[in-house]
């Protein structure tokens, strides 16, 4: 990874915790940012967290007042909801584009692409596709009644029901990797078979 991929990934980081704070907070659009210590790989030190918040602040995308040395006012600024979506488009290709493929942590339930990260439902059908298509290489079709029977491990029926849920499964875990890990999406659906992208 590049040294602009590892800077654009840190202020999509850092653009993302102040919205869910922005979001979560009271309607004045003011809220307290601690800085937050590096416990995982996604997490930008503090230092650059620090010099973040200033780029952002210069830029006008929010006001910044400094409260402490690790405490800081941050006021929400109407170009912050235009930098975040331009933010996102500059990291969306990270990670896939450079041939990186995700990973399937099957006790966490948990799909990775480099240092961003997304949990399913354990145990719910999500979950369960992963574990059946994670079994199989990339790209290799694998057809939606194999992928049913062993997801149910039992004999229910292929029917038009079964259809359903296997297409709205697929549907789900392609917009939390959207969302979260910021591909297109991972399972593609192509007449009777499934297929991993990713």
């Amino acid at each position: 990874m590049t040294s602009t991929q590892r800077y654009r990934l840190a202020k999509w980081w850092l653009m993302e915790e102040l919205r869910t704070l922005f979001l979560s907070g009271d309607t004045d659009m003011v809220v307290e940012y601690q800085l937050i210590p590096p416990t995982s790989p996604e997490i930008p030190t503090k230092p650059v967290q620090k010099r973040l918040l200033e780029q952002l602040a210069f830029a006008n995308q929010i006001l910044l007042k400094k409260l402490d040395d690790e405490l800081y006012e941050v006021t929400w600024q109407t170009g912050f909801e235009k930098m975040h979506t331009k933010q996102r488009e500059l990291v969306k290709n990270i990670g896939w584009a450079s041939g990186e493929q995700v990973k399937f942590d099957d006790e966490t339930a948990t799909l990775s692409l480099g240092a961003k990260s997304t949990q399913l439902p354990p145990y719910k059908y999500e979950h369960q596709m992963c574990q059946v298509m994670f079994k199989y290489r990339l790209g290799e079709p694998v057809d939606t009644s194999l992928v049913y029977e062993e997801m149910m491990a039992d004999d229910k029926d292929w029917d038009d029901q079964a259809k359903r849920m296997i297409k709205d499964t697929v549907r789900r875990i392609n917009q939390r990797v959207d969302e979260v890990l910021l591909i297109p999406q991972i399972f593609r659906l192509e007449k009777n078979t499934i297929r991993r992208t990713f």
